[in-house]
């Protein structure tokens, strides 16, 4: 359907009202429509380019007696300045500002191109202003009636300076009755624009048959000669509609821009980048993903918005203008996810279900978001464990060396966040005044006995990956009670993995009974404090080295171990003597980075030596796949850089 409209203007509204799918505007209009300027009080970008098409020249034509021969003789005159908000009545007052004259030194009049000619005729005005193409048939049908009035191409220069897309022309000899010399414009260019969401292969098939044969277009106004391929990009003030830009670049007038290659480029790129993430991080997304509801959610969400946005896109691209490209598939979900269906609804039984589908997942995430929310609200006031807590340290028992391991653990740089679980017999206001303190953020308190089954499966203890086993002292055999607790962990873990187990002794006698009970380390406080007293009685000061060692702190040295993963496969079968020297070497001055021994099999081996070969030949210890590196650091060193 062919409209009829007073205009540049209007036809730049209609299309943003989606009124039409295509439309003929002037590139100053479409300029200042697409910023937001002048006429327009909003930018808007739902009109993109097809091609330039020919040159429109601002007529400034009066009666013939006037005998007026430039723009500055229009001073007192009745001046048709065109329809109100029209491209005309755009030009004329530019024109007529440059000229210096004002609103007040004219009797303007808005009338369109009609009744501009009946006003001429009637001689009602005395000048009137037409943007349009050369010849325009409402001058043809003067006659000898009027003159061109001639644009000083000084004042065109002046013009361009502010406003840059006019152009200077010339209205050819013998265009109108009675005109027998070429006079001398200023014009604008005629673009041929469409809307954003028309299809590309339209736009394409228009341009190719507008740019192939113009003359069988071109009917009203005969300007089918000034339309040329090589031109239609001349003056285009506006971005280009995609499918224009597919037609050009086919005919090789145009090349394609670094953002369309990036577009398709990106397409490859983030499902590798994906891909690279997962297999270098499979590992910890495996870890979040079973531990992290808020990951399982955007997770969930996420390849539910990708299945949802190309299912909409095949089922509706055909016939829904808002679903035709992928980018607009994603940009009309997010309008359905967030605010329904608005103007975009879908039109296919496919697009229907799928969009049903949208909804549901939508309120579903929205409200498990909330629950959470709620949960983690509450959790946090009332400091209850969470129900899905693992892979945290569990501490069985509780005495006053309780808040020293806390800080040290969330001290450690291995471990600053982590959640520990305390099983004790403290009382509520004990506990509460524990909370208190900001070490114990992330520590949550179950009440009960360490030694039964139920307490230790509540507390979901057999899910951490280690537990310590401080020894109660309030029970008549301490070191019983800590064998009964690993005793009752073990069989709660039957054909599960278990965690790593530490506990404390009193009696060093007992140790052999714990190891058999399942505890993986035992520490005997009373061995550990006479051997350093020897030491000390030897060394004096020896004692702030193990001070050092044992303290997590940014300014103190302590133990590491740097698991296979975070060294080069190159070490293996290398001597230890060899890594050890390559550590030294690549000493980082931030870190600075010891090799002191090896962790093999949970076995310690401290400055290995080496030992005989089956020949009788010294061999030094060489790195075996699985090994730990022992080394003394200031935080947890990742040694992977480094190159034998």
């Amino acid at each position: 359907m062919v409209l009829e409209t007073e205009g540049s203007v209007e036809n730049a509204k209609l299309i943003a009202a989606g009124v039409a799918q295509l439309a003929l505007v002037q590139n100053d209009v479409a300029y200042y429509f697409y910023k937001g300027e002048r006429l327009f009080p909003f930018p808007c970008e739902k009109m993109r380019g097809v091609a330039a098409l020919y040159t429109e020249v601002v007529h400034i034509i009066a009666r013939r007696e006037l005998d007026i021969q430039g723009v500055e003789e229009l001073v007192g005159k009745e001046v048709a300045i065109g329809a109100r908000q029209s491209g005309t009545q755009f030009n004329a007052a530019i024109i007529l500002e440059a000229s210096g004259i004002s609103k007040g030194d004219i009797h303007a009049q808005f009338k369109s191109f009609g009744e501009a000619r009946q006003s001429l005729l009637d001689g009602t005005i005395d000048v009137a202003f037409m943007t349009a193409g050369v010849p325009a048939g409402p001058v043809t049908d003067l006659g000898q009636k009027i003159n061109l009035i001639r644009v000083d191409p000084a004042l065109v220069r002046k013009l361009q300076k502010t406003y840059p897309y006019f152009v200077f022309t010339a209205v050819p000899a013998r265009s109108y009755p009675g005109q027998f010399r070429e006079v001398d414009a200023v014009g604008v260019r005629a673009l041929l624009v469409a809307r954003s969401d028309v299809k590309n292969d339209v736009v394409e098939k228009i341009a190719d048959t507008i740019l192939t044969d113009p003359t069988a277009w071109v009917l009203a106004q005969n300007v089918g000669s000034e339309i040329r391929l090589e031109s239609a990009q001349k003056g285009m003030t506006i971005p280009l509609h995609r499918g224009a830009t597919d037609y050009f670049v086919k005919q090789k007038v145009m090349q394609r821009e670094w953002t369309d290659y990036a577009r398709l480029l990106l397409w490859f790129v983030v499902p590798m980048l994906a891909l690279l993430v997962f297999v270098n991080y499979r590992k910890v997304l495996v870890r979040a993903w079973r531990r992290n509801l808020y990951v399982k959610l955007a997770a969930i969400f996420g390849f539910s918005f990708i299945a949802a946005t190309i299912t909409m896109h095949c089922a509706e691209k055909r016939v829904n203008e808002h679903f035709s490209e992928l980018g607009e598939s994603f940009w009309s979900v997010i309008v359905y996810l967030l605010s329904g269906f608005e103007d975009r609804p879908p039109l296919t039984v496919g697009g229907r279900i799928v969009s049903v589908f949208i909804f549901t997942v939508a309120i579903a995430l929205l409200g498990s978001v909330v629950g959470k929310f709620a949960s983690v609200f509450i959790s946090r006031r009332e400091r209850k464990m969470p129900g899905d807590i693992r892979d945290h340290i569990a501490i069985c028992n509780w005495n006053e060396e309780g808040e020293k391991i806390v800080r040290q653990l969330h001290a450690s740089d291995a471990e600053p966040d982590t959640e520990i679980a305390v099983i004790t017999a403290l009382s509520d206001a004990q506990k509460e005044e524990l909370r208190n303190n900001p070490v114990y953020d992330k520590v949550y308190f179950h009440r009960g006995d360490p030694v039964a089954h139920s307490v230790l499966k509540e507390s979901r203890t057999h899910l951490a990956k280690a537990v310590i086993i401080l020894p109660d002292r309030e029970s008549g055999d301490p070191d019983a009670k800590s064998a009964l607790i690993a005793l009752a962990l073990r069989n709660l873990c039957k054909g599960a993995a278990k965690p790593h187990v530490v506990a404390g002794v009193f009696d060093q006698r007992r140790m052999e009974h714990l190891r058999n009970a399942g505890v993986d380390e035992i520490i005997c406080a009373s061995d550990l404090g006479l051997g350093l007293l020897a030491q000390c009685a030897l060394h004096p000061g020896l004692s702030d080295v193990y001070q050092q060692l044992l303290e997590y702190s940014a300014e103190t040295n302590e133990v590491y171990v740097v698991e296979e993963r975070n060294y080069p496969k190159s070490f293996m079968e290398s001597s230890y003597e060899k890594v050890a020297g390559i550590v030294n070497a690549h000493r980082d001055t931030l870190n600075p980075t010891i090799l002191i021994g090896l962790l093999r099999g949970g076995k310690v081996m401290l400055n290995p030596k080496g030992c005989k070969n089956d020949s009788g030949e010294w061999e030094a210890e060489k790195i075996e796949k699985g090994d730990g590196l022992i080394v003394i650091a200031y935080e947890q060193p990742n040694l992977r850089r480094l190159v034998p």
